[in-house]
Formats: structure tokens, C-alpha cells, sequence
């Protein structure tokens, strides 16, 4: 696991995104030759420069297929899915290949090579995703952990993390009981019998790679020196809470205090980062604005031939901002007028009868949040962040819901972590399990990881993925 630009990274996925571009590079320089009959790189007239184009290639069939969620070491498709979604991503990477060779034609592969790289790009990425995904659920590849401790903070590894692609990247040995536990909660079967003079000897008997520390509070103290003697001898030494944050890429909420969040690293100033990430909103949502202009406009004439004229197209609701600051969101109207007749706020359901037959198009198409681009330009929101809400849940969820105002410390966004991960928010206990994505996303917030979500909404969009992990 590296951490690049404070997004953890696992070396697997950097070695296949890596393989992925060498691919794509010697896919176009086998499709020249192949399509000129074999003639010298530096002859070939029609193609400038073929390194470069290769290049090219390789720098946008990677993230097209990583939009479609297949560099994610929790997806869970089987090879249909891996098949469908690599159609998917090369779809999206030969539209944005065809944008460049119409802005730089000297980038221009041809259509008869072009095809070419396609189809052989195509053949060994989609082998290789295949192979790679099989290849994570062998035991040997896995990270070798222990727990010390057997109460509610060590059962939450159980209890979280229940499916085969929640432990892709570790393998779960045993748990140690703990001197002062009052309760056990973890099964008996896993909890593996040790004197306190023995835990580096435990950890040679069994290969342990890193050590969990999971004391439940009140709990007598940890072994100190047994763990410092294991970090020396090159066993790694993670707290709960960190294990957590790595492995789901969540905060839980439960089983950290405010002391842990002061010490933690993030949930700095970047003021420089905020700046940078505010000419990249201005500019990205003014070019997705004029791509999707023609949606926004048919999508206001369909409302319109549902509802009649005289009815509202766009939905304007306060929601609250940055620093607690109110707002008008914009959005394509997907319900009835009369929705909340009684004045009354209320959670949108699954199968809400309140959304019109358009609504409910636009909204499992995310095309009723387009109109959030204009708060975007203005000020009010980001591309990327936590989800804005209104004043009438904020003051619920804030008593509710642990830290829940921390994420006005940020601009709320269009999509963000927690939509990415989880679906759409209908209760309080919802609200509870996306403030821990919204607090991983403002504790470990970047560029990147922005461009990581943005890539993501892609494949929510197509795929209906986000869900509970």
C-alpha cells in the first residue's frame, strides 16, 4: 500500500494501471505494423509520430476503464461484468481519442490501425483484469493480521468487513485476548491462545505481517514493549481506527473519540489545494456545460410536456454551505409541486409516488443535478464534496449524528465519496454511514481524490454501483 498525493494506493493496482499503459503502447505499435505491413516506424508518412500516439493511447484507455470501476480491489463482477464494463470503458476512451485527433491531428492514428489497437488493447486488458481479480483472492498475496483484543472494537472487523472483496488486501489470523476484557465478543473459534510473554513468538509461529491494536475502553493497557519489540523486528503496528479508514476507506464513527481526531493527520488548511481546486471547478463545469447543454435543454422541454407549461421546470431549495452559510440548490424538478403540501420535510423513499415518470428518468440518470453546475460557478458548491442538506435535517442530524457538522468545513459538492460508496441517504441511520465516507473524503481530501470520485460517478452513473461497503 503506497500513499500517493494522501490517497493509499495499493501496489497491485499501480503494477496493473502500469501494465494497462504498456499494453495500450505496444497494442498501437503492433497495429502500425501490422496495417503498413511491416514497414520502420520513421517511414510511415501518415502517422507523425507513432511513440507519441501510443502514448496518447495509453494515457486515456486506462482511465476511461478506470471510470468503469475496474481498478477497484473491492469490485466483486464476475468476468461477464469485466467483459462489459472493459466495452464500457473503451467506448468512453475511443469518443475521448476521436475528440483529440480532431483537436491535434497530428495525434491521428487512422481509422484502419486505430480499430486495430482497439481490438488487440482490448483482448489483453480485459485478460489481464480477469487474471488480476482472480489473482487477489489468493491467500499467499494477502497481508497476515492480528488483533489484540476481543470486544466490540475487534468484532467490528467481522462485522464490517463480512464479504470476500472487503478482505482482498489482508487475511485475518486470530484474535488475543486482552488482560482486563470484561466481554468477549468475537467468536471463540478465532481467538488464538498466547501467553503475555510470547507475542513476537506468536507472530513467527504464524507469519503475522501486521498487528491490530483494538482495546475496547477501559481495557487494561496494551503491551507496550511486546509491541515495540514486534515493530522492530518489521511487524507493522496499526490501530483500529487507522485499519479502518485503510482497508473501507471510512471513518467509523463508533469507534473513534475527539482525541483521535486531533491527533490524526489531515483536516489541514490547504488553502493553496482549495484555490487550485477552485480553477479546476470553474473550468471543468463551464466545458461540461457546453457538452451537456443539449440534455439541459431537452430535459426542460420533457418537463415541460409532462407538466405543462405553467408548472415550474427547475426545483430551487435551501440547503446549507460552507461555514453553515444557506444556499439555493438548483435542480431539474423530478416530483410533483405539491410534494411536501403539508410544509412538512420530508425523505425521498425508493418508489417515491411524489417523482414524475420524467423525474424518475432524470434522477437514475443524474441529469436533475446538471443544474447545479451554475452553483458551481458561482461559489456555492464544488464538484466534489459532501452532499449538501436542508437546515430542517442539518439540525436533526446534528444532534443525531456524531461530528455530523464538520462537513460544512468544506464546499458541499455534486457527487462526492460518500455517493460514490453508498447509496441514496433515505434515513438517519443512511446519514450515519455516509458521515463516515464525508469524513474520510475531509480528512484525506486532494486533487486527486477528486479526480478519483469524478472518475467513479462514471460507473454509478452507468452501473447503479454505489452501494454500502
Amino acid at each position: 500500500m503506497y500513499r500517493f498525493i494522501k490517497v493509499r494506493v495499493r501496489a497491485a493496482l499501480i503494477i496493473l494501471a502500469l501494465s494497462d499503459f504498456a499494453v495500450c503502447l505496444a497494442s498501437v505499435l503492433l497495429a502500425i505494423y501490422i496495417r503498413f505491413d511491416g514497414q520502420s516506424l520513421d517511414t510511415i508518412e501518415s502517422i507523425e509520430s507513432p511513440i507519441l500516439t501510443g502514448v496518447v493511447f495509453g494515457m486515456v484507455i486506462p482511465p476511461s476503464i478506470a471510470a468503469m470501476g475496474l481498478y477497484q480491489s473491492h469490485f466483486r463482477g464476475s468476468l461477464h461484468a469485466i467483459l462489459l464494463r472493459t466495452v464500457a470503458g473503451f467506448f468512453c476512451g475511443c469518443a475521448v481519442l476521436a475528440t483529440l485527433y480532431y483537436l491535434f491531428p497530428a495525434l491521428n492514428l487512422g481509422r484502419g490501425a486505430l480499430g486495430l489497437a482497439m481490438g488487440i488493447a482490448f483482448f489483453f486488458i480485459a485478460m489481464l483484469h480477469a487474471f488480476f481479480f482472480k489473482y487477489l483472492e489468493r491467500h499467499e498475496t494477502r497481508v497476515r493480521v492480528l488483533v489484540l483484543g476481543t470486544g466490540n472494537h475487534a468484532a467490528s472487523i467481522n462485522r464490517r468487513m463480512r464479504r470476500k472483496s472487503d478482505r482482498r488486501r489482508f487475511r485475518l489470523i486470530g484474535f488475543i485476548i486482552l488482560p482486563g476484557e470484561s466481554e468477549r465478543i468475537v467468536d471463540g473459534d478465532l481467538i488464538l491462545e498466547h501467553s503475555n510473554q510470547d507475542l513476537l513468538q506468536l507472530c513467527k509461529e504464524h507469519k503475522i505481517d501486521e498487528i491490530v491494536t483494538a482495546a475496547d475502553a477501559g481495557t487494561t493497557a496494551l503491551p507496550v514493549e511486546q509491541l515495540l519489540e514486534a515493530r522492530f523486528r518489521g511487524v507493522r503496528i496499526t490501530d483500529i481506527v487507522t485499519f479502518h479508514e485503510r482497508e473501507q476507506r471510512k471513518l467509523p464513527i463508533e469507534l473513534f473519540n475527539c482525541d483521535s481526531l486531533i491527533y490524526a493527520d489531515g483536516f489541514g488548511n490547504r488553502w493553496f489545494w482549495d484555490y487550485v481546486k477552485r480553477c479546476v471547478d470553474v473550468i471543468v463545469s463551464a466545458i461540461v456545460f457546453i457538452f451537456v447543454w443539449p440534455i439541459i435543454l431537452l430535459t426542460a422541454i420533457s418537463i415541460v410536456i409532462e407538466d405543462g407549461k405553467d408548472q415550474p421546470i427547475l426545483y430551487r431549495q435551501t440547503r446549507v454551505g460552507r461555514n453553515g452559510r444557506k444556499f439555493m440548490v438548483l435542480k431539474f424538478r423530478s416530483m410533483r409541486t405539491d410534494a411536501e403540501a403539508s410544509g412538512v420535510a420530508q425523505w425521498a423513499t425508493e418508489s417515491d409516488s411524489r417523482i414524475t415518470r420524467v423525474g424518475n428518468i432524470i434522477r437514475q440518470l443524474r441529469i436533475d443535478e446538471l443544474p447545479q453546475l451554475f452553483n458551481v460557478l458561482t461559489g456555492d458548491m464544488s464538484l466534489v464534496g459532501p452532499r449538501p442538506e436542508r437546515p430542517y435535517f442539518v439540525e436533526k442530524l446534528s444532534i443525531e449524528v456524531p461530528h455530523y457538522e464538520k462537513r460544512h468545513t468544506v464546499l458541499p459538492g455534486i457527487t462526492g465519496w460518500a455517493q460514490i460508496n453508498y447509496p441514496y441517504g433515505r434515513s438517519l441511520s443512511d446519514s450515519m454511514r455516509k458521515q463516515e465516507f464525508d469524513l474520510y473524503y475531509i480528512k484525506n481530501r486532494s486533487l486527486f481524490l477528486d479526480f478519483l470520485i469524478l472518475l467513479q460517478t462514471t460507473e454509478v452513473v452507468l452501473f447503479k454501483s454505489g452501494q454500502a461497503r
